[in-house]
């Protein structure tokens, strides 16, 4: 008898690339046996952090999306950059939402100089939960010759450090925008040049006033121009007897900021230079007076071998060199490293009461600010400064 037959046909291959996915791949024509698809997405990171994880207060009912933004919006808040002065020079209450009424330990830190010094980009990385708090010059920008800062940005800081962001001062983009936009001239201003010189001056007596610490910032010295405007800022002090501080106006510490700084300025003969040009311009004005020193300066110049009683008199200065700069040998420390120091020094001067000598809070703070830019914006000393300057043909 016959037995079974065998078919000798050739049966159609089943083998397909490892990487290819077809819907034929979830049955196996050969043993009949089916499987799930293979899971293409990337595996999901472990989720043993806890720190990741949303707290019970952030975590999103169904259909309440609102509700559960709520919790973050203060603390997000803290963070952004909102208006204290506007670019008409107009005192705004919008600062309030983000200050504390219970918090008296804190730090105000300021900037002002002229344009373009990198003012903005240093004073953001001075925030360190926002190192784009305040918005630096674009191309457009530079090229326009305009600025990115109008009046004064406020923005809170984790350490509760406030910082303050000033438009620059003697600057040709400003003056341009007060052209454009035909802006009404202040008290005692008959062009806009000296609108444009009187906001500087009403500015930079405003930051010297109500912050801890002032950086002055340039990228170019000598700027004798500049120096010059410091100096002047000490004949028109307003008198303050209406002020808790009493006939003081100045209370700010100076640190002079040198961007973008030259290798030949981090050498002994350099920095000596710069020092005796700064000392001896600036010679008995407020700017020009020997800061208190702390304990990160006093260790700092202790291990500088060519530190000397007479340096610890001069204008406290800080050289912060051009960002990536490139590598290797370059006569200076990186980038980084300046910066680190720069914001040890900021962050390490004392927190004093700015107004009298009892601690007033963050909002108490943003009261009195508000009385000294009321003050010095009827200064009938910086009205008759500009008109001296305007019968001198300087302006």
């Amino acid at each position: 008898p016959l037995g079974t037959p065998i078919i000798l046909a050739k049966q159609p291959s089943t083998e397909l690339p490892r990487d290819h996915v077809t819907p034929r791949q979830l049955f196996n024509p050969i043993d009949g046996s089916r499987r799930p698809p293979p899971n293409l997405a990337r595996p999901a990171p472990p989720r043993d952090d806890r720190s990741d994880r949303p707290h019970a207060s952030h975590v999103v009912p169904p259909h309440s999306t609102a509700a559960a933004a709520e919790p973050s919006i203060e603390t997000a808040a803290a963070h952004e950059r909102t208006k204290l002065i506007d670019d008409r020079m107009r005192f705004s209450d919008a600062a309030k939402a983000v200050l504390s009424d219970n918090q008296t330990s804190y730090l105000v830190v300021g900037v002002i100089g002229p344009q373009g010094a990198g003012k903005s980009f240093l004073l953001s990385r001075l925030h360190s939960s926002n190192p784009t708090a305040f918005p630096t010059q674009s191309f457009d920008t530079y090229i326009a010759g305009a600025h990115e800062t109008g009046g004064v940005d406020l923005s809170v800081a984790p350490e509760q450090v406030i910082l303050l962001d000033a438009q620059p001062v003697l600057s040709a983009g400003v003056l341009d925008k007060l052209i454009r936009n035909d802006v009404p001239l202040p008290d005692g201003a008959i062009t806009h040049e000296e609108a444009m010189e009187i906001h500087s001056i009403q500015l930079a007596l405003f930051m010297l006033t109500v912050c801890h610490v002032v950086l002055i910032v340039e990228d170019v010295v000598p700027d004798v121009s500049f120096w010059r405007f410091l100096r002047a800022l000490d004949m028109l002090r307003p008198p303050v007897s209406d002020l808790p501080r009493g006939d003081r106006l100045f209370n700010a510490d100076v640190l002079f900021v040198i961007n973008k700084a030259s290798p030949d300025l981090f050498a002994s003969v350099g920095r000596d230079a710069l020092h005796a040009a700064l000392d001896g311009f600036l010679h008995g004005s407020h700017v020009g007076q020997a800061r208190p020193r702390t304990r990160h300066d006093a260790r700092h110049d202790a291990e500088r071998p060519d530190a000397t009683e007479e340096g610890a008199g001069r204008v406290p200065v800080a050289l912060i060199p051009a960002e990536g700069s490139g590598a290797g040998y370059l006569g200076h420390p990186p980038f980084a490293s300046c910066l680190f120091e720069l914001r040890q020094k900021v962050l390490s001067t004392s927190r004093r009461p700015l107004f009298g000598s009892v601690p007033l809070s963050e909002r108490m703070w943003h009261v009195h600010a508000n009385k000294v830019w009321a003050l010095l914006m009827k200064a009938a000393s910086i009205r008759d400064y500009s008109a001296v300057l305007h019968e001198l043909g300087l302006t």
